[in-house]
């Protein structure tokens, strides 16, 4: 479910919206003008001109509005603006995001997942190092134990020798 900073859906609607005032206009116009020629005459005809004008004013000052409501709406630009507001929520949400995967693959934070997993490779690692160096002492102390029963065993054959010679 991915966001999309696609203006159409509101661009259709305010289009919509300005097609149904301008249908709306032309309808009351038409209607005013035939009530016009048909039923008033005179001061009423005045009168009734004078309404069209101020409708035909409203008219565009309600077009303007719409259209200046309508470029506020869609400017990327603008924070109060679909598209704005779209990416200012994708900007916070995206700025949470990033935090959180920030704080897993934090290696420094022994907290962090990657961080623990750091944390055990370094205690295997030493626990290893550790085991390694016990048995290399093991087998040191070994080998001194042989060499030692070697000597004793080359002695022993020189000291019978010597026996022996005597």
């Amino acid at each position: 479910a991915g966001v999309s900073l696609d203006t159409s859906l509101v661009r259709e609607a305010f289009a919509g919206f300005t097609e149904d005032i301008q249908r709306y206009h032309q309808d009351s116009q038409s209607a005013l003008r035939d009530l016009l020629s048909s039923h008033i005459s005179g001061e009423d005809s005045r009168l009734a001109r004078m309404l069209a004008g101020e409708s035909a004013a409203e008219h565009k000052r309600l077009n303007l509005l719409l259209e200046d409501t309508r470029r506020r709406m869609v400017d990327p630009e603008s924070k109060a603006s679909l598209p704005g507001a779209v990416l200012e929520l994708l900007r916070g949400v995206l700025g949470d995001e990033e935090r959180r995967v920030s704080n897993l693959v934090n290696a420094a934070d022994p907290k962090s997942p990657v961080g623990f997993f750091l944390e055990q490779q370094r205690q295997a690692v030493s626990e290893m190092q550790n085991n390694y160096y016990e048995k290399v002492i093991v087998l040191e102390e070994r080998l001194e134990r042989q060499m030692a029963e070697i000597r004793n065993a080359l002695q022993v054959d020189e000291k019978l020798q010597a026996l022996q010679e005597q």
